[in-house]
């Protein structure tokens, strides 16, 4: 996770571990998605096959396996429940017994899933379907002849942010990189929730953030970080202008003035995110909430929806302390804007209107309402 400050939080960015990882609504709308569960102690079996929102199918712009949308999803949808089949202690053990040498094949990598995680063989059979990008890299294949277990969690690991620990989920691990996404996620525990950040039309492909490198730089950067830290070459719609992107219905110039456009608008994020990291923290004033505030409507602009709450909660708390100190003008910053019940419907989406946080922020607004 980069530094940076009042950045929405993706999945870990790829520097952080030993081995790179990526990865006004209903509420309704949840309990339309499929819930499917993991191993790891937790639950070893998937409930449904059939999804409600999209299915998996041969992808032929980046080859295997990937989602995309059956129907229209309105944005804000809850499409996807999932537990992993591997998370926490274990990968943790897996890690190290792969450096001593112990797991040393992909054979004692099997012995592992079935002794040490309790996985049949039809759930282990669906993690190696996964795609190893590191297969021929000596650190975590020194044969490179074959898929290797720490390849593909390396590969398809997902941080979470309520556990503190990487997880392997098999059907979030189908949804390709984007810098420009259609999908947005949080975690409660170790249950991650997947949500629509736009609408999404029938025929789309679903798409996620694996980094967070990518919301603060312009596409030339973030494809040669991609390739030195992912080991792929991004060829998304907020990245590539050819035929390929086909959600690029304009033009070549039309399509290359949308890219520069696009660039413009994650330096300017860049700059901001700078400026606010390097601010006297025991001062707020007027012009840090107006750059927050330009901050999450250039995330928006972008569709970079991906756990604002955060952001929004910071805006907040700094639109209070203002209010407190007299500061009469934010309200000429504010029109329009609702920042805590823009948190808290962000929270109840990513997070779920249950989670202690939710309900603490919660409960907060309500204290703050009768103030």
């Amino acid at each position: 996770m980069t530094s940076e400050f009042a950045i929405p939080c993706p999945p870990q960015d790829l520097d952080s571990q030993d081995f790179d990882n990526r990865k006004d609504f209903d509420i309704e709308a949840s309990t339309a998605a499929i819930s499917i569960s993991g191993g790891n102690g937790i639950d070893n079996s998937i409930s449904g096959t059939d999804f409600v929102y999209f299915t998996i199918q041969p992808n032929r712009n980046h080859g295997g396996q990937s989602p995309f949308a059956t129907q229209f999803i309105p944005r804000h949808t809850i499409i996807l429940l999932e537990l992993p089949y591997l998370c926490g202690d274990d990968i943790e053990t897996l890690t190290n017994r792969h450096n001593d040498g112990i797991i040393a094949c992909q054979s004692d990598d099997d012995v592992f899933l079935r002794e040490q995680v309790g996985l049949d063989e039809e759930q282990r059979c669906i993690i190696w379907d996964l795609h190893d990008q590191f297969v021929d890299v000596a650190k975590f294949n020194p044969n490179g002849d074959k898929k290797r277990l720490l390849g593909i969690i390396k590969t398809n690991a997902y941080l979470s942010t309520d556990m503190g620990g990487l997880g392997l989920y098999p059907i979030i691990s189908r949804f390709n990189h984007s810098c420009t996404p259609n999908i947005g996620y949080g975690f409660d525990g170790w249950q991650v929730r997947m949500y629509t950040t736009r609408d999404i039309e029938a025929g789309e492909e679903l798409t996620v953030c694996y980094s967070d490198m990518v919301y603060f730089h312009p596409r030339e950067f973030r494809q040669a970080y991609l390739r030195v830290k992912g080991n792929f070459d991004c060829i998304c719609v907020g990245c590539n202008p050819n035929p390929i992107a086909s959600e690029f219905k304009q033009s070549e110039d039309e399509n290359q003035e949308i890219l520069r456009r696009s660039d413009e608008r994650r330096s300017r994020l860049k700059f901001l995110s700078q400026m606010l990291s390097i601010r006297d923290e025991g001062r707020i004033k007027r012009n840090h909430l107006q750059m927050i505030l330009e901050s999450i409507r250039l995330l928006h602009e972008e569709g970079l929806e991906h756990n604002l709450a955060p952001t929004y909660r910071i805006a907040y708390e700094w639109a209070r302390k203002l209010k407190e100190m007299g500061v009469v003008e934010i309200e000429d910053d504010l029109k329009g804007l609702d920042l805590g019940k823009s948190c808290l419907s962000m929270m109840e989406i990513s997070m779920g209107v249950d989670h202690a946080e939710t309900k603490a922020f919660r409960s907060r607004l309500d204290n703050d309402a009768k103030q």
